[in-house]
């Protein structure tokens, strides 16, 4: 039975109560499955009536809802059992049975008693040749006067040493009430976890990536869990064409955009039967609690509004939040109960609605409503901007908010516009929101084609720091027109680079800015100053210490922090340095959180945060962030010996010198098994380095004097040795160091630079480099131990497929270093507790484990909780990694 119980995803307790009735009872039993709708009973009942069969047991089902139609059901099943393997006594009580009910026909009075005892006689005899189950599907369904029918059936089916199961979702429903008070036993159904519904969507195609579950969790909200509406759901986006499969994970495109109820759901036909102002009311109450309010924009009768909301109330479509305001029940009825036109005029109703009634103080009401709201909603404009100006010092965020609410139902002839526009720019660069503003500016930007001075030009200026932040090149020009800064040399040169863009080439915005300082040599401000300090982000030292100056509050581990970011070409992280403004928003703001992933050691966090920022943009040309993005993911697929998923995700990329994708090429090419070509790729980069700026060129160098000493070509190692204390000497940033430390301690064999490597690989928080340091130490040094336990801890985290992992354990047995050992007070493992880790490492589920050793799915939670304290485990794969190590005893026989 374990080969249909794995495919019921989620009910595995459930499986074995049912189960554990029907297969070991004594005597005859009455249980009620109860769960919601869609939860999933017919799939399991269906399940186990296969599994039930096979077992040479006898069922019979049926989903009738009245007296009668249960009847002639399961009298149809028990003649063809008859015919099968005939017996004088069943046909006996087959004969009466059918007497009592042609009988009856046409009769609504009719006994139920007699029916029930003939019925019951029938299935006694079933029983009594063999085990038999009688399954009454969805009993809250049934008619009025079949609930005495059923109680008669349980009793009489329990005395013939039979088992009745009955399904409901309504517990409320009279039948359910009954049987529940006679029940032997309540098996409940509860919602799916989050990794059963992952596990659930797997069965029907690649697995689910992070961001379509979590999306499936706040849009479905009480109903995630439900695998009916789960699935449906999926099944409406793929025909949505919101699906795609990135990286061999079903990913959603645009996340940001809500998830929708498919038409036929059950809530939804609860909002028809209302009636018509069901739906009228459940699209307004996405826009306001406020019962006059809502009255109003749903066009009723504020006596009727009262009504219908208690009835979507009792129906669970509205629910009061834990704010305590009326709200959706489920989010994704908002998508699914109106477009965006009725979207905008209800905003736009309410929003009118607070200003006619003197109500406009609640400015954050109003904001809100007017931001949503249809175009030109003028008279919401000066409560906006006296609300935004009262709060900007306290709240920038909200005042953020408002201004922008206010500059959208602003014409640009307005005399506030431009204080307007200033505003929004200067406020969205304070808080981070470089993506917003690069976005929204663009509308600005067409308005104006001639040079702009005042507000619009500061806020011109912070507009291209945003640009620049973003990558966004092709408006790098429209910014500079309008500074009236535009060169016919600069505009050629821009030209050049966005062609190259176009072709695959990754552009640095970092090529641009020595055209900006030219372009802005006569400007000045706060956001052209920024703009000369992103210049010399990645060039030589004294170009970066001339352009950083005497900036306040940027000491010395702060300026290496900047250097750090800028070898990886992560813009975010340097202006927040530089700035303290994180950013919010936009793919510079994504790679940079895949990039913090990468460089702890959180592989499959970082992989899932790339699917994610790929899925966003599938129709927006690839920018530089996402070529490095992608980067990075290949980086990590190779070094898991993944080489197929790397070269889908390093396609794109045209064979352009860029530290970081030549970096990855050459790893890959190191990683297939080709160390020479892996060479030539890396010297062919590193020779064309004048074409971008020297910082990040140091991990290339380390890469291809790690291929050199694993040829064992001193002559090629020297020459990488060189190179990389040359460039050290230029940039004579953390990581240049670094890198130049473990080129010299690989190539002279020295521990001493090794160690020292690895420091400063921890000071640069770069797990990987760490890791690479402390394997040569184990290599060289005289007491290996502390270094190799040190990359244990590091493989752990990579993962078990990091291809350096056999290396180490081998490296490990030929030094003489155990792995790392826990302490534990009873460190022997039961049979059964053996039996479990050795499962682990197999690569099975809790809920395969579960069937292998016959125990609850919660069982052998417990049991892995115990293991992983008792062991020193964090995870299954340090787990598994323990036992094939030797880590883990056993008791003795």
């Amino acid at each position: 039975m374990a080969r249909e119980r794995t495919a019921i995803v989620g009910r595995n307790e459930q499986w074995d109560a049912l189960n554990d009735v029907v297969q070991h009872a004594t005597s005859g039993a009455l249980v009620l499955l109860c769960g919601a709708t869609g939860s999933g009973k017919t799939v399991l009942l269906n399940a186990l009536q296969r599994a039930w069969t096979r077992r040479r047991t006898t069922v019979l089902t049926t989903d009738e809802c009245s007296a009668p139609a249960i009847v002639d059901s399961l009298l149809v099943q028990i003649r063809a059992i008859l015919d099968e393997r005939p017996s004088v006594a069943l046909l006996d009580a087959v004969a009466a049975l059918s007497r009592l009910r042609s009988n009856g026909r046409g009769k609504p009075d009719l006994e139920v008693l007699p029916l029930m005892h003939e019925l019951t006689r029938a299935i006694a005899h079933l029983a009594r040749r063999q085990r038999t189950v009688l399954i009454i599907e969805n009993i809250d369904r049934t008619t009025p006067g079949t609930s005495t029918a059923l109680s008669i059936l349980a009793q009489g089916v329990r005395a013939a040493n039979a088992t009745l199961i009955a399904s409901a979702s309504d517990a409320t429903h009279l039948a359910v009430d009954r049987l529940a008070r006679a029940a032997d036993s309540i098996v409940e159904l509860p919602p799916l976890s989050r990794e059963d519904v992952a596990a659930l969507i797997a069965k029907w195609g690649p697995p689910a990536d992070n961001t379509l579950v979590e999306a499936l969790r706040h849009g479905l909200g009480p109903l995630f869990g439900n695998p009916r509406t789960a699935l449906t759901t999926v099944a409406f986006l793929y025909a949505q064409g919101r699906l795609t499969v990135i990286d061999e994970h079903l990913c959603l495109r645009g996340a940001g955009e809500p998830v929708e109820l498919r038409s036929d759901h059950p809530l939804l036909a609860a909002i028809d039967r209302v009636g018509q102002p069901g739906r009228k009311l459940a699209a307004a109450v996405a826009a306001s609690d406020d019962l006059p309010l809502l009255a109003e924009a749903a066009g009723l009768d504020v006596a009727v509004c009262g009504r219908a909301l208690d009835q979507l109330t009792r129906a669970e479509v509205l629910r009061v939040g834990s704010n305590g305001v009326l709200e959706l029940a489920v989010p994704a009825l908002t998508a699914a109960l109106h477009d965006e036109t009725t979207r905008r005029n209800t905003h736009t109703t309410i929003a009118r609605r607070l200003i006619e009634t003197g109500r406009a103080a609640d400015r954050r009401a109003l904001a809100d409503h007017a931001a949503q709201a249809g175009p030109q909603l003028f008279e919401a404009r000066n409560v906006l901007i006296r609300g935004a100006d009262a709060v900007v010092a306290q709240h920038p965020a909200q005042a953020l908010d408002w201004y922008r609410s206010a500059l959208a139902h602003t014409e640009p002839a307005d005399e506030s516009w431009p204080r307007l526009v200033g505003l929004v720019a200067r406020l969205q660069v304070h808080l981070g929101r470089f993506a917003q503003l690069a976005d929204e500016f663009a509308a600005v930007a067409r308005d104006h084609p001639g040079q702009v001075d005042g507000h619009l030009a500061d806020a011109t200026a912070w507009w291209l720091v945003a640009l620049l932040h973003e990558e966004r090149l092709d408006d790098v020009r429209v910014a500079l027109r309008l500074l009236g800064c535009l060169t016919a040399e600069v505009e050629r040169k821009l030209d050049a680079l966005f062609e190259a863009s176009l072709e695959g080439q990754v552009v640095q915005p970092i090529e641009v800015l020595p055209l900006l300082t030219t372009a802005l040599a006569e400007k000045s401000g706060a956001a052209v100053d920024l703009i000369r300090l992103m210049c010399a982000l990645a060039t030589r030292c004294e170009d970066f210490y001339q352009a950083l100056g005497g900036r306040c509050g940027l000491d010395e581990a702060t300026a290496q922090d900047v250097r750090e970011a800028a070898s990886w070409r992560d813009h975010a992280t340097a202006v927040e340095l530089i700035t303290g403004r994180s950013s919010v928003g936009g793919a510079m703001a994504h790679y940079q959180r895949i990039l913090r992933a990468y460089r702890v050691g959180d592989w499959d966090a970082a992989l899932a945060l790339t699917r994610e920022l790929e899925a966003a943009n599938l129709d927006v040309p690839l920018g530089t962030s996402r070529y490095r993005a992608r980067a990075i993911a290949a980086e990590i697929c190779a070094q898991r010996g993944e080489l197929e998923r790397a070269q889908a995700w390093m396609a794109p990329a045209a064979d352009a010198p860029d530290p970081l994708l030549s970096w990855v090429r050459c790893g890959m090419a190191h990683q297939e098994g080709d160390t020479e070509r892996a060479l030539e790729l890396g010297w062919r980069a590193f020779a064309q380095r004048s074409r971008t700026h020297p910082v990040g060129w140091e991990r290339v160098l380390a890469r291809l004097a790690y291929c050199h000493v694993q040829l064992d070509d001193r002559t090629g190692a020297e020459r990488a040795m060189t190179e990389a204390a040359a460039l050290d000497a230029e940039v004579r940033s953390r990581s240049t160091t670094q890198q130049l430390k473990f080129v010299r301690g690989l190539v002279r064999g020295c521990p001493a630079e090794l160690a020292e490597s690895v420091n400063l690989a921890k000071l640069r928080r770069d797990a990987y480099a760490e890791a690479m340091s402390c394997l040569a130490l184990g290599e060289l040094d005289s007491t290996p131990e502390r270094w190799l336990h040190q990359a244990y801890e590091l493989a752990n985290r990579f993962g078990r497929t990091w291809y350096a992992r056999d290396r180490l354990q081998r490296l490990m047995q030929r030094r003489g270093v155990a792995p790392p050992r826990y302490q534990a007070r009873d460190s022997a493992l039961s049979a059964t507790e053996l039996q479990i880790v050795d499962l682990v490492s197999d690569g099975l589920t809790n809920r395969q484990i579960a069937l292998a050793v016959r125990m609850s799915e919660k069982a052998v939670e417990a049991h892995l909780t115990r293991l992983f304290a008792r062991i020193g485990c964090r995870s299954r794969v340090e787990l598994a990694a323990a036992r094939l190590e030797g880590r883990i005893a056993g008791v003795p026989a």
